[in-house]
Parts: structure tokens; C-alpha cells; sequence
């Protein structure tokens, strides 16, 4: 997807629109930094990444990680919760082996953030258009009715610990 700076139907709109009060400048600078938006020599901008990450340490990031987490605890609560009165079980799943060689690691590194993106994308096209925000065009204004949900993926890895004498160390 290519779009113009400035203009109708352009890069600077969109950040008005969505941002709140961040410059269009600022926003395409640490989309640039990050590697999701580049730009070509007519100055257009070509989305590279369908996904912003930020770098770092920064703040941005930790308020991310803090909502991860939280979300995670929320569905852990919700399920144990759940299950002693009427509350349908929210969707809680993980895939883990414990014994795969490290020669391994990054092809599945690799194959799982592949699929995980690729997944993440699909439900985005899914949810998307039901978001009133993104119906509306930003025009939405949340009600009574309104819900945050989503769907979070993350990777883990840690080493096993050998077996001695039929022991675990």
C-alpha cells in the first residue's frame, strides 16, 4: 500500500484522524526508525510491515507489556472464576514441547512468528470492520454496549534441564 505525505486520502490525514494529537512528522518518523513505512523517491510512503512494535526500552513499549499481561491474568481470572458459576470460558491455549533440539529454534522462531502474524492478520480482517471507530471512520463514540477484546500471541523458549540419575537438576 503506497500513500502520499500530504493531501486528500493521504498519510498526514490518516494521523489526524487516528492519532489524537501526534504530528504526522513524528508519527512517520518512528515508523521509518522501526521499519514498517518507507519511503521512495518521490516521497510516497510504502508500508514494508503490517505491524508496529516499538523499539527499545521505551515507554510505549512497557505500557504494551503491561497490558499483555494483564489481559492474560484477566482470562486466567475469567476462566477460573468461570467455571464455578455460568461464564462461558474465554479461549486460553499453548503449544509445548520440551524436548526439541536447538539446531531447531530458528527455523521455529522463524515458521511460528510467520504463522502467529499471519493469523493476527486474518482476525484483523475479521474484527476490523466491526470496530465503530474504523466503521465510522473515527467518528464512533463508544457506548454502553461497547467491548475491548482481542486475541494475544507471544513466543517462549527456555532451556530443559538435564537428567542425572533419573532426575530432573
Amino acid at each position: 500500500m503506497n500513500l502520499p505525505f500530504d493531501g486528500p486520502l493521504s498519510f498526514s490525514e490518516l494521523v489526524r484522524r487516528y492519532s489524537g494529537d501526534m504530528t504526522p512528522r513524528a508519527v512517520l518518523e518512528e515508523l521509518v526508525r522501526v521499519g514498517v513505512v518507507a519511503t521512495d523517491a518521490s516521497g510516497t510512503l510504502e508500508l514494508r510491515l503490517r505491524a508496529y512494535v516499538p523499539a527499545g526500552d521505551s515507554e510505549e513499549m512497557l505500557q504494551i507489556f503491561g497490558e499483555d499481561v494483564s489481559d492474560l491474568i484477566a482470562t486466567i481470572d475469567h476462566n477460573l472464576v468461570g467455571s464455578e458459576g455460568e461464564r462461558q470460558p474465554l479461549f486460553q491455549r499453548t503449544l509445548v514441547y520440551n524436548n526439541i533440539p536447538r539446531d531447531v529454534m530458528a527455523r521455529w522462531r522463524q515458521y511460528s512468528a510467520q504463522q502467529s502474524q499471519a493469523m493476527l492478520e486474518q482476525l484483523d480482517k475479521w474484527l476490523g470492520p466491526h470496530d465503530r471507530d474504523i466503521a465510522s471512520h473515527g467518528e464512533g463514540k463508544p457506548s454502553g454496549d461497547a467491548v475491548r477484546t482481542g486475541v494475544g500471541v507471544f513466543f517462549f523458549e527456555d532451556p530443559v534441564q538435564p537428567y542425572i540419575d533419573g532426575e530432573q537438576k
